[in-house]
């Protein structure tokens, strides 16, 4: 659904889909996605927290 609808909440996941994309192809790029979503929602599921699209792309050293 991200690769379809723009929606600033998705903004960062949907550019680096679509960087992924015009690398690799629409295909891959949705895998990639789906993979990254899983990572995001056990995270979240584990640490209890809601979803915060502006931590997407940082990493946890940029945090601490």
């Amino acid at each position: 659904m991200i690769l379809r609808w723009k929606h600033a909440q998705t903004a960062p996941l949907w550019q680096w889909a679509e960087r992924i994309a015009s690398r690799r192809g629409k295909r891959v790029a949705a895998v990639a996605l789906a993979r990254r979503l899983a990572g995001i929602l056990y995270a979240m599921w584990r640490d209890g927290t809601d979803y915060d699209g502006a931590q997407i792309g940082v990493s946890r050293r940029q945090v601490a």
